[in-house]
Formats: structure tokens, sequence, C-alpha cells
């Protein structure tokens, strides 16, 4: 059993085949945060700006929109 270790071990650490494998591991860990971070920022821009919309509707003394699909039964 040792053997077989010892020939994967002689096969995989010359050729960087190790390395380059961690290498994706770790990258592909930043590609995937990056995603949550830029996702977070765009969530962040959109509440800002339902706030501003929110806070001049309440200014000009506006009702905000109905939801007409809502029924309630008696």
């Amino acid at each position: 059993m040792d053997s077989i270790w010892m020939q994967i071990l002689a096969f995989a650490l010359p050729g960087g085949f190790l390395g380059s494998v961690f290498t994706w591991i770790f990258s592909r860990r930043k590609q995937n945060n990056d995603f949550l971070k830029e996702l977070q920022s765009s969530i962040n821009l959109l509440s800002g700006e339902n706030k501003k919309i929110l806070e001049e509707n309440i200014q000009r003394g506006g009702a905000p929109p109905q939801d007409h699909r809502k029924t309630k039964f008696v």
C-alpha cells in the first residue's frame, strides 16, 4: 500500500500537480468571495435607492402604492 502512495506522490510532486490543485481551490474560493462582495454591494445600493424614494414619497405626502392582489376574507 505504501508503494502505491509513494508512486502517486512521485508523480504529483515534480510536475506541480498538487500545487496547481491547491491554487485552483484557493482561487475558486476568492472568486466566490468576490461574487458575494459584489452581490452585497448591489443589495446595499438598491436598499439605499429604495430608502430615498420612500423618503421622497413621505415628504410629498404620497401614500405607498397599494397591492390590490391581497384580498381580505372576513
